[in-house]
């Protein structure tokens, strides 16, 4: 389910239900029954029940839907006669009861309908009869484009960023900046508080670096510009998918094996540290890692923040960590959340964080 005006997309979440899935369990038999689409439209919409809210009719003009089901429901609507290829709830009605009068899949013959649709149609039928029921959708036009158009009009902006981005480079800019820029407003990254904390582990990474391996600060910059574009795909457990779209995207100016440094130190910007516990052993990465983890805790209610407010030095392979008294007593879930970076370092980590009160 996707909000958006033109091309750009302002919402999208993605829903673990389909047609196919949906008919085997409700319809496997090869039979049409009231209690089949009873139980197919209850559990297609447990699955967007949390999407009741965002996707509420106040939050769009026009319905869209876009191949597979929909064409093929909007085909056989207008093959019968019952709309002008418009998918309403009247329409779904009909086509629902088309199914019950005849009974079973190898039974049911209506215009337009093609035999590779006819096993999974009632499944298909009982999720867009859900979604007009739950968001209101009075009409739903199908969409011309499908996927496979989709990936060539972003194949066409990916070239076109690509000129831009040798522009860039013509102009003495690091390409890798640029990339990094287009990356943030490809998945609308929210770049006050990628900003935020990169200014904190900055500070924090300044005070502690070990000695340079090639672009470990910019690196980390580029993983605090960055951290946050998984939301696009989901706000829970971000960092993986933060992690998997830095590894696989296109990049232009960066190494596969530096994309993968930066999908590794996103992944462990929070959680337990032993899914990136082999490039911890690394000590460039460990004191990266540690400093972004800080920065994001320190910056976890997005707003305004004291880069002053967190002290870090380093003994060896001890990292201290001081906080004012006076700044821990008003911000005691920071504190809480420090407290448990300090066990989770405790737990796996290769470097030993002591927090310290002054």
């Amino acid at each position: 389910m996707i909000l958006g005006r033109g091309r750009r997309p302002t919402r999208a979440e993605s829903f673990g239900v389909g047609s196919v899935a949906l008919s085997v369990r409700w319809f496997g038999d090869g039979r049409f029954t009231e209690q089949g689409f009873r139980g197919a439209q209850v559990a297609a919409g447990a699955e967007f029940e949390e999407a009741l809210e965002p996707f509420a009719p106040e939050h769009w003009q026009e319905a869209l839907g876009s191949s597979g089901t929909v064409g093929a429901v909007a085909q056989m609507l207008q093959a019968n006669g019952v709309t002008d290829g418009t998918v309403t709830p009247d329409g779904l009605r009909w086509l629902i009861e088309q199914c019950l009068r005849a009974g079973r899949v190898d039974r049911l013959t209506l215009p337009g309908l093609r035999e590779d649709r006819r096993p999974i149609i009632a499944g298909g039928l009982s999720i867009l009869y859900t979604l007009a029921a739950h968001f209101g959708i009075e009409r739903l036009t199908a969409a011309k484009g499908a996927l496979r158009q989709g990936l060539v009009f972003d194949l066409a902006e990916r070239l076109a960023v690509r000129g831009g981005l040798e522009g860039a480079q013509r102009r003495g800019e690091d390409v890798r900046d640029a990339s990094v820029r287009e990356l943030q407003r490809r998945f609308m990254v929210d770049a006050q508080q990628a900003a935020r904390v990169h200014s904190i582990a900055d500070t924090l990474y300044t005070a502690v670096a070990p000695r340079q391996v090639g672009d470990a600060r910019r690196e980390l910059a580029w993983a605090c510009a960055l951290h946050e574009i998984g939301m696009m795909v989901s706000h829970h457990d971000h960092h993986r998918h933060s992690a998997y779209l830095l590894a696989h995207a296109d990049a232009a100016g960066f190494s596969q094996s530096q994309q993968r440094r930066l999908a590794e130190l996103v992944l462990g910007q929070r959680g337990g540290l032993r899914k990136i516990e082999a490039s911890l052993q690394l000590e460039h990465f460990a004191w990266q890692a540690l400093c972004l983890r800080l920065a994001v805790i320190k910056c976890h209610a997005r707003g305004p923040v004291r880069t002053d407010a967190l002290r870090l030095e380093r003994r060896g392979s001890t990292a201290v960590l001081r906080v004012g008294e006076d700044w821990v007593s008003t911000h005691p879930r920071t504190l809480y959340l420090l407290r448990q970076e300090v066990e989770a370092w405790e737990r796996s980590g290769p470097l030993t964080l002591v927090l310290a009160i002054d």
